[in-house]
């Protein structure tokens, strides 16, 4: 990642089709682009097309063990939650190992940067920086996302046995232990306030202060479930979105995860307060979820952020058995995903319309629409 050289691509995408196209990079950030240069001799050539390394915004590296255990046995959330506890206690020479593999198969995926989105804590930071480590060694860039965990449910119930190694006790020792951890070339450090459920407002308002203070970015696990956005009516009176509004917690820093049981009102508290979103669509499949909305308040250029919507309002529809595609979407709106089978594992392929091209809405995302294709991962590894 501290490298320096020039690439020559035969095509790449610039936001539009470019050919002949170099690429300088000094200390692993690109320095210049060119189009319409012929090859130097001292330039590596890229055959084909090139595109931007997409961005994982939102990983667990320990659920790669729970790759297709709930969703070919039609389990629901709270099914598959159970059977992630357990995969939640780790050696941290094991995990380094683990995360290893995890990263590789994204790199050849061309996903070049990820957000790990890490709460297993009963170790202190050694998993935290086993997951640092092993970025290093397969060269993707991190985000170490440190959550912060603590109760049991939104009635501040005590954290069920297999949830304690997740917590610190209190948002003071979370952030204690925050401070020890270090940045690299390559690895940020970031912060998490794991949900509503696990994390009262009191606490929440510590780690978005400590966030903030340190310009660090922002994530939360919002409104993944019902359960979780009637249990937070129950007891706070408001959805989980308007309770971090209420508490100060939204803002252009803010990354909302999963964003699923939301009304129009929590739309509009976000797009207003310039949140994002990261989807995690297999995530949302799994959880019988068929569409994705988000609102923005201030139209943004699309970006290669593989789970972001960050393009003005945007919906994503998937039909059951069927493509996703943006017909009806306005010029300008954001990434749509589509999630298939592919030689019997799922594979991914994402479509973003040019912002504010005409001909944008209305395309198909599908394995032939090459003028939208972003990525396609398929085949047996």
């Amino acid at each position: 990642m501290n490298g320096s050289g020039r690439w020559h691509a035969e095509q790449a995408w610039l936001g539009h089709r470019a050919e002949n196209v170099l690429i300088e990079v000094e200390n692993g950030r690109i320095s210049a682009i060119e189009e319409r240069i012929p090859a130097p001799p001292d330039a590596i050539a890229l055959k084909g097309w090139t595109v931007p390394g997409f961005a994982n915004v939102h990983s667990h590296a320990f659920q790669r063990l729970l790759r297709g255990e709930i969703e070919s046995g039609g389990g629901d959330f709270w099914e598959w939650r159970a059977q992630m506890y357990r995969f939640t206690e780790w050696d941290p020479a094991d995990y380094f190992k683990h995360a290893r593999l995890l990263f590789r198969e994204m790199l050849e995926a061309g996903i070049t940067a990820v957000g790990e989105f890490h709460y297993l804590h009963g170790h202190g930071n050694e998993l935290g920086e086993a997951l640092i480590d092993a970025a290093r060694e397969e060269g993707i860039r991190i985000t170490l996302i440190d959550a912060c965990y603590l109760r049991g449910g939104m009635d501040g119930g005590p954290l069920e046995a297999e949830q304690l190694a997740f917590s610190d006790g209190d948002a003071d020792s979370w952030a204690r232990r925050m401070d020890e951890l270090k940045e690299t070339n390559g690895a940020r450090i970031a912060a998490a306030i794991h949900s509503v459920r696990a994390v009262d407002p009191e606490s929440m308002r510590v780690v978005a202060t400590y966030a903030r203070e340190r310009r660090m970015p922002l994530h939360i696990h919002l409104a993944e479930q019902a359960a979780e956005v009637e249990a937070c009516l129950a007891v706070e009176g408001v959805t989980p979105t308007e309770l971090l509004q209420r508490e100060g917690i939204l803002g252009p820093d803010l990354t909302a995860v999963h964003a699923i049981h939301l009304n129009e009102r929590d739309i509009s508290l976000l797009g207003e307060n310039g949140s994002r979103s990261a989807p995690a669509p297999q995530r949302n499949e799994t959880s019988a979820i068929a569409s994705v909305r988000c609102a923005r308040s201030k139209p943004r250029a699309a970006t290669s952020r593989w789970a972001a919507i960050p393009t003005r309002w945007s919906t994503c529809w998937r039909r059951r058995g069927g493509s996703s595609s943006t017909r009806g979407a306005p010029p300008g709106a954001g990434f749509c995903i589509s999630l298939r089978t592919c030689c019997g594992r799922p594979r991914s392929t994402a479509c973003a319309p040019l912002a504010g091209n005409p001909e944008s809405s209305g395309r198909e995302c599908s394995r032939t629409s090459s003028r939208w294709m972003r990525r396609e991962t398929c085949g047996a590894r």
